[in-house]
């Protein structure tokens, strides 16, 4: 099994790094929470697939179609919510 990818020639800047749920590439964040963080799916063949997220989120998680974000409440709750892509 080959758990290495090839990346292309040009990566975007770097704020955070997660492992591609199926070991095709790596999610790659592009944007901080406050305004609402921005993630790209960089393969082989190069950025595949962009996720942004509402403001304030901290993304904690990716499975196959899904993301899992925070959000810090002011009751003082942090909530887990669920994205489909």
């Amino acid at each position: 099994m080959n758990n290495s990818v090839s990346f292309p020639d040009f990566l975007p800047i770097v704020l955070d790094m997660m492992e591609a749920p199926s070991n095709d590439g790596i999610w790659i964040k592009r944007k901080p929470s406050l305004n609402g963080e921005i993630w790209n799916l960089v393969t082989n063949k190069g950025i595949t697939k962009k996720v942004s997220f509402p403001p304030k989120r901290t993304v904690i998680g990716f499975s196959k179609n899904v993301a899992y974000a925070t959000i810090d409440k002011d009751n003082g709750y942090t909530v887990i919510e669920k994205y489909n892509f």
